[in-house]
């Protein structure tokens, strides 16, 4: 069973293409699209040997793609490793090719591969192929391209579409239970901003979702990756606004990975955590009922994902003013209304914020 999902840009339209073994049919989808005659691909170590096989199957010899590994992680997205991408991109780049880049890989991969393919040659075609739930269900779709720098998350990017996302869900079979339940964090988002009915499916399929049934994963993909398309087709570049409501629960999730260098928590779980205090902060300030918040909670805990960490209010404060979400002194986050529903609040003191991060953790025992 495959699925298109049409993002429907003024002049970067593009498809989301779901189903099983896509991976095995990229090369005939990716040709398709005539970007070029040379594939470049970026790809993980850990994909890259998972799959190593496929890769020659897929891609051939260095005559007809050329191969980047980079480092598993969020080390992929250093200054210095999207250096090293750009030097062998180059490389690739003889008189007689005309290279396009596709990214094999998880949201890091993405990322990188996406960002270096906006800036060289002032932009080359992009092709996401995501293997991880979390780049499929988010990441892959919307072209935002980013690496991190001076220990600041996301900081340096750009928005580039790519021009076709496939996504294969067997990928996903492959995937350590902690890996899979990161994707499962945006997921819940999703039903949380805009989808109640979605949010619901989550709870009541959730044996059959955690035990990676085709047609349940398949569902679960195929309508995230609708949400995202919908947001992106009407706020390409989030000048709108409508997009940020996307950045639910990350404000805080960016700031807690960045204090933990991104080593000591996963970004799944710093999401399902920051959405936990996104719930919590909403009721602070009478934006939502506890009702909502436990709701919030349950979910989250029923996917065995985090809702509260151990941290340094002060230390955590000072790295969640540094996110890009805070412009000018204004403090502005995504707030919960109900489920389905959120609003992005841009009048929230800094005081207040400090005061619900001293006592986020003490709320959340009650839940534990």
């Amino acid at each position: 069973m495959t699925k298109n999902i049409k993002v429907k840009i003024k002049e970067n339209s593009y498809e989301v293409v779901i189903g099983a073994n896509n991976f095995l049919k990229s090369r005939k989808l990716f040709e398709s699209l005539k970007t070029g005659n040379y594939p470049v691909v970026i790809t993980s170590s850990k994909v890259y040997q998972l799959y190593k096989l496929q890769f020659l199957k897929i891609f051939g010899d260095k005559n007809t793609a050329g191969i980047i590994v980079v480092p598993n992680g969020e080390s992929a997205k250093s200054k210095e490793v999207f250096l090293r991408t750009l030097n062998r991109i180059m490389g690739f780049d003889k008189v007689s090719r005309t290279i396009y880049i596709v990214a094999v890989g998880g949201g890091t991969v993405g990322d990188l591969a996406g960002f270096a393919a906006s800036v060289y040659k002032r932009g080359i075609p992009v092709i996401q192929v995501p293997t991880t739930l979390l780049a499929q269900v988010d990441s892959s779709i919307g072209g935002k391209t980013a690496i991190d720098f001076n220990g600041v998350k996301n900081i340096v990017g750009t928005f580039y579409q790519p021009k076709r996302v496939i996504t294969d869900i067997e990928f996903l079979r492959t995937l350590t239970d902690d890996d899979f339940n990161q994707g499962i964090a945006e997921a819940i988002k999703y039903g949380i901003i805009m989808d109640k009915d979605f949010f619901n499916f989550l709870k009541v399929n959730k044996l059959k979702i955690l035990s990676r049934e085709p047609k349940a994963l398949t569902n679960l993909v195929a309508v995230s990756a609708k949400c995202k398309a919908m947001v992106v087709s009407r706020d390409e570049t989030e000048k709108s606004g409508l997009r940020t409501i996307l950045n639910f629960g990350h404000t805080f999730a960016h700031a807690l990975e960045g204090i933990t260098s991104f080593k000591k928590i996963t970004h799944g779980e710093a999401v399902a955590i920051g959405m936990a205090y996104a719930a919590y902060l909403s009721y602070i300030m009478g934006k939502t009922s506890e009702n909502e918040v436990k709701a919030v909670i349950t979910l989250i805990q029923a996917y065995n994902l985090p809702v509260t960490a151990k941290y340094e209010p002060k230390q955590l404060f000072k790295k969640l003013v540094y996110d890009k979400k805070f412009s000018g002194g204004t403090v502005r986050m995504v707030l919960l209304s109900k489920i389905g529903r959120v609003e992005v609040v841009s009048d929230i003191s800094l005081d207040l914020v400090r005061q619900t991060l001293k006592k986020f953790p003490g709320y959340i025992d009650k839940y534990v």
